[in-house]
């Protein structure tokens, strides 16, 4: 029998593959933690998921406008990882890294990040609640994989499709775009271009 963290990405690559919009793959990573997982989770992730995610995506536009990748970046990778907050309680958050090497297929490509921007750090209010929401569970483990990675790797793919992030890749070459937890798996999200994104070139 497959666990959680296997069906977690085929959830992902299914919805990457035929892709129709942020909010669709969001009901879709819904409906699998609230049917595979925890039931009692579906208002609070539901509230979570219908705020629009301002914050990151000012995050997002503000860094890409100011900090174009440089031309021999060809992967980005977005981290998840767990930071201790002032009070001293854990939280979940995101950083944004560019390497000048990429592979699809083999996660080592991440470990020499050579483009590190000076606000790489999400400050991610989301990802705040989501482990929240995953910490009050008694599933914990299984919702932070699943919550964290499904979210993030549709929220990059459809950054990825923006205005602001065309305009970024103007005379670049394709930049494969990666999510993943840094102690563990990871996404392939597809490829940033000029023209939007493509899961192949």
């Amino acid at each position: 029998m497959k666990d959680v963290a296997e069906e977690t990405i085929e959830l992902i690559d299914s919805y990457l593959e035929h892709w129709q919009s942020l909010d669709a793959a969001l009901e879709q990573v819904i409906e699998f933690a609230t049917s595979r997982i925890d039931a009692g989770i579906k208002g609070s992730l539901t509230e979570v998921f219908s705020t629009g995610f301002s914050g990151e995506i000012m995050w997002f536009e503000t860094l890409i406008q100011t900090h174009k990748p440089p031309a021999g970046v060809k992967g980005m990778w977005f981290g998840m990882f767990n930071p201790i907050l002032e009070d001293g309680s854990v939280s979940a958050d995101f950083y944004i890294g560019g390497a000048t090497n990429f592979a699809s297929d083999d996660p080592e490509w991440a470990c020499s990040l050579s483009w590190n921007p000076p606000t790489a750090y999400a400050g991610s209010e989301t990802m705040r609640r989501i482990y929240s929401i995953a910490n009050e569970s008694e599933e914990k483990a299984e919702l932070e994989y699943t919550l964290q990675l499904g979210f993030l790797s549709a929220f990059i793919r459809d950054l990825a499709d923006r205005p602001v992030m065309r305009s970024a890749m103007k005379n670049h070459a394709p930049i494969g775009l990666a999510v993943g937890f840094d102690a563990g798996d990871e996404a392939f999200i597809g490829y940033a271009t000029e023209s939007g994104i493509r899961r192949k070139l």
